[in-house]
This record gives structure tokens, sequence and C-alpha cells, in this order.
């Protein structure tokens, strides 16, 4: 499909929802409760002299991801965030199990001395501290893959037969050369991160992967995520990585055709880049039939539900993954920015909130705050949330949303000289068009706020596809303009020379 198709479906997403209320707030339909056992596996203490945070958070993720895809229809794993908050607290294991609502636990160690690893885990039932097995491994640091393998096969093996009622877990993956596995730990390790640094770090980790190992599904799938997400950070223009999104999830799943991360990733691209919903959602739901327990996948799915107006089920969907990662800053900011466009903006504020008492310092759940205060018109709140996104991460996007929302609560002079500030400081850095829309919508530049909106649609913008519910967009709804520009395809706005916004701002005709 050609960017034309991603136009004509915004545009019939917009025709579906002409009849719908502005306001109209849907219920929050409640998480699918599970009768599966559900079992969690503790962070994996490193006790070196010199411990490495990746190796054991990696191990921990791996052994986890292992279990998870298992029998996903008969045993629930919370992802590692889960878990995240007892890696440096000592609690019995009665009250892990009471706080997460898990009924096994798994805990273990790691240690390392000179070119030797060693690897124990328990597998206790969570209810009366049963132990079930015991397990340790022993190998040179050459072979991380190799143990984690067997520690991960071992444990499968119990669950499978002693919990399960299976004669025997499923064949785990080929292995890959060991430098490769390392690599790609490390790619998971900084993509899990969710910031600008993580994810160009986790490109550089699974391009290694991919360079000691070319058949490595998984690090391909990874590399995928990570490009897909590049947009959405401000890092490219869509149109730079989502191609190359979609290449390295196609060769992931050449390589192994029932990976569910690489069917996420290629949902992404489906509803990104592709401009077809209904493929995205295939995709999305071929993901969690393979792994149900992929958190991703439902957080994923709720974009193109988002974009088609079905908030009860974008809802649902994050429920669902919010359920397999009850911590996870990223699924709680996720979870509140779907409330965010169901124009639910205490909700919206309310997981923030969940966020920050986790983390403070996780920039992303002070930008969605801000933007759900200030639809409210409590923009003295939304710019101090803001100012703290800006002080722990210092992004122009997210200038630009500060300038918009200065704008917006009457001071205009002081956005203008904002904005002049911004791109002499920031000038080779790239300006999302659509973020570049909304602050000259609120300058009360309506012909430039129209141009680069055109060019956010030409570009492929993530933004765009959501614009036709997004409340930011609402004082251009009645706009004549605005609604031939919801008909229009990217030819007429690819043979318009657009100005820079510097130009713009001194008023320069373009």
């Amino acid at each position: 499909l050609t960017t034309a198709a991603l136009l004509l479906g915004v545009s019939l997403i917009w025709v579906l929802l002409e009849a719908r209320s502005p306001t109209e707030e849907p219920s929050v339909p409640s998480a699918a409760t599970s009768d599966r056992p559900v079992l969690v596996v503790l962070p994996l203490r490193d006790l070196g002299p010199e411990p490495e945070p990746f190796v054991s958070a990696s191990l921990t993720v791996e052994i986890t991801a292992r279990l998870g895809q298992m029998a996903p229809d008969r045993l629930a794993v919370l992802a590692p965030t889960a878990a995240e908050r007892y890696r440096d607290r000592e609690a019995p294991l009665s009250e892990i199990a009471s706080e997460l609502g898990v009924d096994f636990i798994i805990e273990g160690s790691l240690s390392r001395s000179r070119d030797r690893v060693r690897v124990r885990i328990l597998l206790v039932r969570a209810g009366d501290e049963t132990l079930l097995m015991s397990e340790e491994v022993e190998g040179g640091t050459g072979d991380l893959f190799a143990l984690q393998r067997a520690v991960a096969d071992r444990a499968a093996q119990v669950l499978a037969k002693e919990i399960l009622g299976l004669e025997a877990a499923p064949e785990a993956e080929e292995e890959v050369a060991p430098e490769a596995y390392r690599a790609f730990l490390r790619g998971r390790y900084f993509l899990d991160q969710r910031t600008s640094n993580g994810l160009m770090r986790a490109v550089e980790s699974f391009r290694e992967a991919i360079g000691i190992d070319e058949g490595f599904a998984r690090a391909h799938a990874g590399l995928a995520q990570a490009y897909a997400l590049f947009p959405s950070y401000g890092l490219a223009m869509p149109s730079d990585t989502l191609p190359v999104a979609k290449e390295e999830a196609e060769r992931a799943l050449k390589l192994s055709p029932n990976l569910s991360e690489a069917h996420t990733a290629l949902g992404w691209v489906r509803w990104t880049y592709l401009g077809d919903p209904e493929a995205a959602e295939r995709s999305f739901r071929r993901a969690t039939e393979l792994n149900a327990n992929d958190a991703t996948a439902w957080q994923w799915q709720a974009g193109p539900l988002v974009a088609m107006g079905h908030f009860d089920e974008a809802l649902a969907a994050m429920n669902l993954a919010l359920e397999r990662d009850p911590l996870s800053l990223v699924l709680l900011t996720g979870r509140g920015w779907v409330s965010f466009y169901a124009r639910r903006y205490d909700e919206a504020a309310r997981y923030c909130q969940e966020a920050w008492d986790l983390q403070p310092a996780f920039a992303y759940a002070w930008q969605i705050l801000a933007q759900a205060r200030a639809q409210q018109g409590r923009f003295d709140e939304a710019l101090n949330a803001l100012d703290r996104s800006l002080a722990l991460e210092d992004q122009p996007a997210v200038h630009l949303d500060r300038i918009d929302i200065q704008a917006r609560s009457g001071d205009r002079e002081g956005a203008e000289k904002a904005m002049r500030k911004l791109l002499e400081d920031d000038h080779r850095a790239y300006l999302p068009p659509f973020r570049l829309a909304l602050v000259y919508e609120s300058l009360g530049r309506r012909q430039e706020a129209l141009r680069w909106l055109r060019t956010a649609a030409s570009e492929m913008a993530y933004d765009w596809g959501l614009a036709a519910v997004d409340p930011r967009l609402d004082p251009l709804r009645d706009d004549p303009e605005f609604s031939s520009l919801k008909q229009k395809g990217p030819a007429q706005a690819d043979g318009e020379s657009l100005p820079g916004p510097a130009k713009e701002l001194e008023g320069e005709s373009p």
C-alpha cells in the first residue's frame, strides 16, 4: 500500500467518527480475568564482585520469555518489570506472591569467578512455599546462552509436567553464536528502557548481533521494534526508519514464522507506515495467539483501535497488557495516553501518577500529564509537568509541546520567543511536523498549521494517524480547508514547497 492508502484510511476514519460527539466518554472495561496459574521470575541477583546489570537483567528477561512462550494459554507469566522493585528489596515470598497475585515464583542468582559463570534458580509454589525445583548450572563466560537455555529448559520441563499436565515443554529456539546472544541481550536491555538514548543503543546492539549471526531471528525482530519506535521519540522521520522496520520484521518471520515479537513489529508497521489497520490487527492477533503473555503486542494493538475511535477495545487491550506487566512505566503511561484520546483526562492523569510513584524520573509520564491538564485548561500544571520532563530528558519535540501549551495559555509573545530560541539552538534537530502544526495553530497561524499537517500526512507521522480523534485538533474541525485536507492524498502535499519554521515566524511568505 502507498501513502495514499494511509490518507484514504484516515479519511474514512474521519467519516466514521463525524457523528460521534467529541465529548463522549466510553466506559472503561475491566481487564479480562483468567484462571491460568500465574508465575513471576524475580530479578536474578548478581553476586559477582563487579556486577554487570544488563547481564543479570537480560538473563531474567530471557528465562521469563522462554517460560512465557511455553504454553501461554495455560500459564500466565508476568513481565520482568513487574518484579523489578524486588531487585534490591528483601521480602518474604508469601508477601511478594500476595502483592503480585502470583501462584509460582522463580528466584535465583548469578555468580562469576574469573572466566566461569554459575546460575542457580529455585521454583517455589507461592501458597505454601514448597520448593519444586532447585537447579544450578555452570559454564564459561562465553556460554551465557547455553546456561540460560539449560536453566530455562529445566524450569520449563518441571512446570510442564508438574503444573500444567503436559508430557513435555515445547522445544526452545535453535542456538546462536554466544557473542551474538550477548549483543542481543544488550539490545533488549536498552530497548526496554524506552528512552531516546536507549533506542539508539539498542539499534547498535541488535546490528552487532546480526553482524555476528545473520540468521538470528530475534535480533532482527528487536531491530524492527527499535526502528519502529524511532519516529515516536523524534529520532527520525517515519519514512526513514519504518521501511527498515518492515524489512527487519519480514526477515525475522522468514527465519522464524512463529516469532511473536516479529508479528508485533510488523503489525505496528502495517498500521503506521502502510495505513492498513485491518492487516495490523491480524498481525497483533497472531502475535497474541503465539504468545498471550506478550504485553507489547497488546499495547501496540491499542493504537489502531484508538485511531478508529474504538476506545473500549483499546482500553481493554491496554488492560490486558497491564495484567501481564502491571508495574511497567511504559504501559501505565500508554494506558494514560489512550485515556487522553478517549477524553478521560483525570483518568489519564491518574495513570501518570501511578507511573511516577514508581519512578519520578520517567519523563514520558510528565508529558502525558501535561497534555491532559492543558485540555482541562490547567495550563500552569501542564507547563510545570513539561519542565519536569525536559529536566529529565531534553527533547526538541517536548520543547514544541511546551511552546504550544504556552501559546494556548495566552502567552503568545513568550511562545514565539521560545520558538525562535528553539530553532537557533536545535536548528539541525528533526522537529515533528504534527507538533509544529499544533504550535502554529496555537500561535494563530492557521495556514502554517495546515501546511504542517499536510507534511505530517505525507511523512506518515504517527500523530497524523490519530488526528481523527485528537482533541488538540478540535479548533480546526470546522475549517473548510481542514476538511479538504482530510480528503487529500499525499500527492498534493508532496507537490508543495513547504516553508521552514524560522521563516514562518518571521512572517515571510512561503
